[in-house]
């Protein structure tokens, strides 16, 4: 006599399936990714395991793609990684990676650019020291609120690069 359980046959999830199962990915990092790029590393490989696990790393490596235009279901796997990116990294970050139209592979080229090749990253910190300069040069008194706010940032960051 065989039980019920050795007559059904016991099949994997969907990769669709997974993915929407992750309801709170923030929980499985307990930090927000920053600019710094401190925890990049540690980031990344919590992000490309729990990808594994949702069987949807194949989005971020660009191995997937939609089968055309109108690929509703790749379309909305993408959106729901790019969602993991949006809760797990903060604002400032965001801004410098994502773009209209962006897939969760283009988030997570920018961010491998962004702190491993470092092109980003240094051209944002050049973008802030020039402006930390003119900011901290600015020998102009006239108006007593901006040269109450020069010295206020200059005293508080004397290195520009931590205003990054």
């Amino acid at each position: 006599m065989t039980t019920p359980s050795q007559n059904s046959t016991l099949t994997s999830p969907t990769a669709s399936q997974l993915v929407f199962a992750l309801a709170n990915v923030y929980s499985q990092f307990s930090f927000k990714l920053s600019t710094d790029g401190s925890k990049y590393k540690l980031w990344r490989r919590i992000f490309l395991d729990m990808c594994k696990g949702a069987k949807v790393h194949r989005h971020i490596t660009g191995k997937s793609k939609p089968a055309g235009d109108d690929d509703e279901d790749w379309e909305a796997i993408d959106s729901r990684i790019k969602s993991w990116f949006y809760s797990t990294c903060d604002a400032n970050l965001l801004q410098i990676i994502s773009s209209d139209n962006c897939t969760a592979k283009d988030l997570w080229d920018k961010l491998d650019e962004f702190f491993l090749n470092n092109k980003i990253r240094n051209s944002v910190i050049a973008g802030c020291s020039i402006s930390y300069d003119i900011l901290k040069n600015h020998q102009d008194t006239s108006d007593p609120e901006q040269h109450q706010f020069r010295i206020l940032v200059t005293d508080q960051y004397p290195d520009p690069e931590g205003l990054v």
